[in-house]
């Protein structure tokens, strides 16, 4: 019988609650009767986010990706309305992801290097997952949309080293790490870090972490 692989997200799913991963990646199961703290919508979000920053490394004009990103949106709107706070929580979003998309494009270049690849499969015998990207010197692209912690250095340092981003450094065999967070709480803005080195003594000690988990 061959090897389970795992998703980084199925991988920490099953973390957190190895019946939740059962019932989700095993069954195929999702939660009958769907409840605010149970529902992603920032993941929605997050999903539409992902796919603007592609389109702009895609060399999409500003305009035609604004207008993309604006009715992914609106597609993806009536699954939030229902929540208590759907309506409060829609106006917010989208007023973030177009301010986002506007500063996107008004300080980064499709030339910069930052991405030469996205949305890059890539799989070994116990992972596979979609990278968001990968540019020169083979450092691998996160993009996150979140909200501001109250430190900035320990929020980049939980996205840094989460089970995710190890995953896809193994996965790719990555020179290094640049993390990018996309805040959609006012003041909206997006914070690019400088690249994390990553060792080929780090990706070994990782490997050896999942593996064992």
């Amino acid at each position: 019988m061959p090897k389970r692989k795992y998703s980084p997200s199925g991988l920490t799913t099953f973390l957190e609650s190895p019946a939740k991963y059962h019932k989700r990646y095993i069954l195929g199961l999702e939660p009958l009767v769907l409840t605010q703290a149970g529902y992603w919508h920032d993941l929605l979000w997050g999903t539409v986010w992902a796919s603007f920053v592609e389109r702009f490394y895609n060399q999409v004009s500003e305009k035609e990706n604004r207008a993309a990103t604006a009715n992914e949106w609106l597609a993806v709107i009536p699954q939030i309305q229902w929540l208590p706070s759907g309506e409060k929580v829609q106006l917010q979003y989208s007023e973030a992801l177009l301010k986002l998309v506007d500063l996107y494009y008004s300080r980064y270049s499709p030339d910069d290097g930052v991405r030469l690849k996205s949305e890059l499969y890539l799989e070994n015998d116990f992972l596979y997952g979609t990278l968001d990207g990968i540019g020169e010197g083979d450092i691998i692209h996160e993009c996150k949309g979140t909200k501001r912690a109250k430190s900035l250095d320990a929020q980049h340092k939980k996205y840094l080293f989460s089970i995710q981003t190890k995953c896809y450094a193994v996965l790719a065999q990555a020179k290094g790490i640049r993390i990018e967070l996309a805040f959609k709480d006012a003041p909206y803005d997006i914070l690019r870090y400088d690249p994390v080195e990553v060792t080929p003594e780090m990706l070994q000690q990782w490997e050896r972490e999942l593996r064992d988990l």
